[in-house]
């Protein structure tokens, strides 16, 4: 069954198409500037859904870590992101002060930090966001990792470029679809790898 996290990217995204690309596939490709603008709106806006899907996920997991840690539980992946985040010498006096909680709210604060800043759906963005969390990013299906690259390479295309660069485009906006299911189709799959970690954490 879903996560809660991707049903909403689920709806999200369907709601995306519904409201951008209502239009008519076109064979020969002969789009009108408008549904291309559409069309790039459309893998912008898809795009955010799946960064925030992504982000939700390595979200819960750290609020996991922080709750469970406040009821003195060490969770995996606290103890993966302390491992990531914190390395410190051994102290050469009675220290004054709780100095467990301080590397743990530190390496929390510091992962939490890592996902607000997070702007992208890349491989990188993926690994930044899952490796410190414990997360085997080696087992992680290397053709989602390559669509979601790809994907945020797309994005980036009409994120950065000017709008009049549409023009004369031969980008089919029904593509943008496929690409987008695909991803869904494979997200899917993650997200119940990603649902026995967090039930197993």
């Amino acid at each position: 069954m879903p996560s809660t996290h991707y049903d909403s990217l689920y709806n999200g995204v369907s709601a995306l198409e519904k409201t951008f690309l209502s239009f008519q596939s076109r064979p020969l490709g002969n789009y009108t500037k408008r549904q291309l603008a559409l069309a790039a709106a459309y893998t912008v806006f898809c795009h955010a859904e799946i960064e925030i899907y992504l982000e939700s996920w390595a979200n819960a997991f750290v609020d996991l870590a922080d709750q469970k840690w406040k009821a003195n539980t060490a969770t995996r992946p606290l103890v993966h992101m302390c491992t990531f985040h914190e390395g410190r010498n051994s102290p050469s006096s009675v220290p004054s002060k709780d100095i467990w909680n301080e590397v743990i709210y530190k390496a929390i604060a510091k992962h939490r930090g890592i996902i607000k800043g997070n702007h992208g759906i890349k491989e990188e963005n993926f690994c930044e966001m899952f490796s410190p969390l414990g997360i085997d990013t080696t087992s992680v299906d290397s053709i989602l990792l390559n669509d979601l690259s790809a994907f945020g390479t797309l994005r980036g295309d009409h994120a950065h470029n000017s709008h009049t660069l549409l023009s004369g485009s031969t980008f089919d906006p029904f593509d943008r679809r496929t690409k987008v299911n695909g991803l869904l189709s494979l997200l899917l799959t993650l997200d119940g790898h990603l649902d026995l970690y967090y039930k197993s954490a």
